[in-house]
């Protein structure tokens, strides 16, 4: 399953770099709504369906697309660096694993490093992350509404939880993560059952505060997919951060549930 998938990602980049607008068009998202005109703009920088070496793999994390493109145009179809000195065209595996998102010590993907680090008691330029993308699209933003989640539940089971479950068999960490509500309601969607949630209403152990003394809003739950798959999820109110330190201990103890 794995090899497919990874032979799948590589003929769509390179039907993409021919003719990136149709590939676009040819796309679930651009018959959905909530996401279409924040996609559009972006078509020819490099979608990035998936980074990282899912056969060396401390743990699988879901996302919901590759978010905002560099100014620099690094991602550019022809003019990028991806493109040029990473040769995401000609063997998009090769970027994948090699792409830099992984090597700097801030920003998005570093923070999720250092969370996995924390979790595994691993150094940060050791531990591996495998990425997958609901969408390879790059945007503006992205949420999918309750609507285009229902439309587009299908395409995801199929080209990304089925591979992330894949994956995580073989992974360090088994439960696959997940940050961000849009998850959480795709879990509930795809009629996952609810192993536990907690939250700072509902925890009966110590909470981690804000500085003014009150718990921090956030919620963490674990779930099983009807294919046996454990998927950790948390989000907090307007946010698709991480969850800092604090909450490690907590858990820690939930995936170990």
């Amino acid at each position: 399953m794995i090899k497919s998938f990874i032979k799948s990602q590589q003929n769509f980049i390179e039907n993409w770099a021919k003719s990136p607008y149709k590939e676009w068009e040819n796309s679930i998202f651009y018959k959905l709504k909530s996401v279409n005109s924040k996609i559009e703009p972006y078509v020819e920088y490099l979608p990035e369906p998936y980074l990282g070496d899912p056969f060396k793999s401390d743990a699988v994390f879901l996302n919901y697309n590759p978010g905002p493109v560099f100014q620099d145009d690094t991602q550019h179809r022809t003019k990028g660096i991806f493109v040029k000195d990473y040769k995401a065209i000609e063997t998009y595996e090769y970027y994948a694993i090699n792409t830099p998102y992984f090597k700097h010590n801030s920003g998005f993907w570093a923070d999720r490093k250092k969370f996995l680090s924390r979790l595994i008691n691993k150094p940060f330029i050791e531990s591996k992350i495998f990425a997958l993308e609901i969408c390879p699209f790059h945007s503006s933003s992205f949420k999918l509404s309750h609507s285009d989640l229902f439309k587009s539940k299908s395409y995801i089971q199929n080209n990304v939880l089925n591979i992330a479950e894949a994956v995580a068999s073989q992974s360090s960490i088994k439960t696959i993560i997940s940050v961000g509500k849009d998850y959480y309601n795709l879990f509930k969607l795809l009629e996952f059952k609810l192993l536990k949630e907690i939250d700072q209403t509902t925890v009966t152990t110590k909470w981690p505060l804000k500085n003014g003394g009150d718990k921090i809003n956030r919620t963490i739950s674990l779930w099983e997919s009807p294919t046996g798959g454990i998927y950790f999820n948390t989000w907090a109110p307007g946010s698709n951060k991480i969850s800092s330190k604090e909450f490690d201990q907590i858990i820690l103890e939930l995936i170990a549930y």
